[in-house]
């Protein structure tokens, strides 16, 4: 695809408990016409880790890890952890069916032998029910050859199998590869959990492109271009957070993240009732905002997704618009 724009690969930073703690860096780039020569877009996942290691010299006490999908699947990534000797572990989706010391990748994870069971819900999707899932996890050490400009490299290779997938349901089947040696179910459970974290950055792009149509943006230069990209990163950010605290921690008062006027016109406008004397809990306030975004709230909804939130909080803003002018042109003080 070698259309004019931008492309942007930012790296996302999420807690184990999935909270999305921000956007630790983003590379961007405009792919030149076909035929001339370009900077290997692989490069992205590299300096991904290379921005990663650097924040791991400020967290020294902090575990990183560097978790990716299958386009991460290249021995110039693993070489460079190799190279830092690690001080970021990796988790990366397996593409390849890679010749390993002895044999294929993929016939020395079958012939593996099982570590146990692990079992969760699998989100919700546009086009999938939530339904529960138990996978069968096996794990072998692998050795990567040589190259021509890597060295070999010992891994761990973890398959994540579902065995009896419900009736027409596609079976899950993930084959992941680490730096780390995985010796219990414990150890591998983790890494699975670990993975399911990657659905964030789903999340994050759906964000950017249905919610802040950041994909609809016509700027005149590529350094403007660049800067309304960055802008809209943060906003995005800013509603996963919203969604991932308000599931982690709804009990927290909501002005950890609103300022008084937000929740007060939330409340106002929702509840139409006179202002509580403590702010409501974060939990009750995103609820609040969603709804003004269209989530029903019924019994078997759920939580509300990014883009409820992405719509209330445009809502929100237009109502402490209208209350701020209402204030202004009565000489009456409604909130604050």
């Amino acid at each position: 695809d070698y259309r004019h724009g931008m492309y942007c690969h930012p790296t996302l930073a999420v807690s184990e408990s999935g909270v999305v703690l921000g956007v630790l860096d983003a590379w961007m780039w405009a792919r030149l016409e076909k035929g001339e020569p370009d900077i290997r877009e692989s490069t992205r996942w590299t300096e991904g880790y290379q921005r990663v290691a650097e924040l791991k010299e400020e967290l020294s006490s902090t575990e990183i890890v560097y978790v990716a999908d299958r386009e991460a699947d290249i021995r110039e990534l693993m070489t460079e952890a190799q190279q830092q000797e690690n001080v970021v572990h990796w988790l990366v989706r397996a593409k390849h069916n890679r010749v390993t010391g002895d044999g294929k990748l993929w016939d020395r994870l079958s012939d593996a032998e099982v570590l146990g069971t692990v079992q969760f819900t699998l989100a919700r999707t546009a086009t999938r029910k939530a339904r529960p899932v138990e996978l069968t996890l096996r794990r072998e050490s692998v050795t990567l050859p040589a190259t021509q400009h890597c060295p070999e490299l010992i891994v761990t290779a973890l398959l994540a199998k579902e065995e009896h997938p419900p009736e027409n349901e596609t079976p899950i089947e993930w084959r992941l590869l680490t730096d780390e040696t995985l010796t219990t179910l414990a150890d591998a459970v983790l890494r699975i959990e670990w993975y399911r974290r990657r659905w964030m950055i789903e999340l994050f792009f759906r964000t950017l492109k249905t919610g802040c149509k950041v994909e609809e943006l016509q700027l005149s230069t590529k350094e403007r271009l660049e800067k309304a990209i960055v802008i809209y990163l943060i906003i995005a950010w800013r509603v996963l957070m919203l969604m991932t605290l308000g599931r982690d921690v709804p009990e927290l008062p909501c002005e950890v993240i609103f300022d008084r006027e937000e929740w007060q016109v939330a409340w106002i406008v929702s509840q139409k009732t006179p202002l509580p004397p403590n702010p409501p809990t974060l939990g009750d306030m995103i609820l609040i905002v969603a709804r003004f975004g269209g989530f029903l709230a019924r019994k078997n909804d759920g939580n509300p997704g990014a883009e409820a939130l992405w719509r209330g909080l445009h809502r929100l803003r237009d109502f402490a618009e209208g209350i701020n002018a209402a204030s202004q042109a009565y000489e009456v003080k409604i909130c604050g």
